[in-house]
């Protein structure tokens, strides 16, 4: 949640029309969607856990990090990345996650059931013979074990019902910085395509300056060459040359005022 907080804030102040755009790994707008996608999948994921939701709901779907398409569906050519992706998004949530666990996952009410049926399993093959007697009640289990599984039983449903309190108020707070989403990928891709407009209109006025300088001095000089004893018959190739050179310098000026 600080991350995503960090990256609306850093739109507003980390960016000037100086930067230079191209040293980003990651374009802001894509750390954004990508911060946001693995926040509701963790927050999905966690819920589903701990058995805290009245309705269970549908996985998040998948969505492209590409920006160059109008489509935000998954693309065909994210598709094998996106198995990479996925595991990346819950990593936060380590074993329950599934990332780089090599237990077997259990979801929590069902990992207390089996801590419940393995004690319950356990007492029955140990309490045999003249032990047997101390199997008690419609379990058939020691008194003692009953009363630890109850107090079990009840400190796990606090305790899940505090990490269901927490997740909710994370989801709150999720609700209130996506409203500030929307105006930090607007401002930040408003500021870096103006300021790469300006940046190359200002390249480009200054290559066009430059070539209007060169420009100018070919012209100056073909002017001062054109002297007036070009005239002569004896000079008519020179003449030639120096009206070829000319055009093509008319020519090439032309282009470059249609180029820029």
């Amino acid at each position: 949640m600080d991350q995503l907080d960090d990256l609306c804030a850093k739109s507003f102040n980390e960016y000037t029309q100086d930067f230079d755009y191209r040293r980003e790994k990651k374009s802001l707008s894509i750390e954004i969607r990508i911060t946001l996608v693995s926040l509701v999948r963790m927050m999905v994921h966690y819920g589903k856990h701990l058995g805290g939701f009245k309705e269970t709901p549908d996985d998040v779907p998948r969505v492209s990090y590409l920006e160059d398409k109008d489509e935000i569906e998954l693309q065909e050519s994210e598709v094998e990345v996106d198995a990479v992706r996925m595991a990346d998004e819950l990593e936060h949530l380590g074993p329950i996650g599934f990332n780089n666990s090599n237990e077997e996952y259990f979801k929590f009410p069902d990992a207390i059931m089996t801590i419940d049926k393995t004690c319950k399993d356990l007492v029955t093959k140990l309490y045999v013979g003249e032990n047997a007697k101390h199997l008690v009640g419609d379990e058939k289990i020691p008194e003692y074990l009953t009363i630890f599984l109850a107090n079990m039983h009840r400190q796990v449903e606090e305790f899940k019902i505090n990490c269901v309190r927490q997740l909710r108020m994370s989801t709150e707070r999720l609700a209130e910085t996506c409203t500030q989403i929307p105006g930090s990928v607007f401002n930040y891709l408003q500021f870096k395509y103006q300021s790469t407009i300006i940046n190359s209109t200002a390249e480009v006025s200054h290559q066009f300056a430059l070539k209007l300088r060169e420009d100018k001095t070919t012209k100056d000089e073909h002017l001062r060459l054109f002297r007036p004893n070009l005239e002569n018959p004896a000079n008519k190739e020179t003449t030639k040359e120096l009206n070829e050179q000319e055009l093509k310098r008319q020519e090439g000026f032309n282009e470059l005022i249609d180029d820029t």
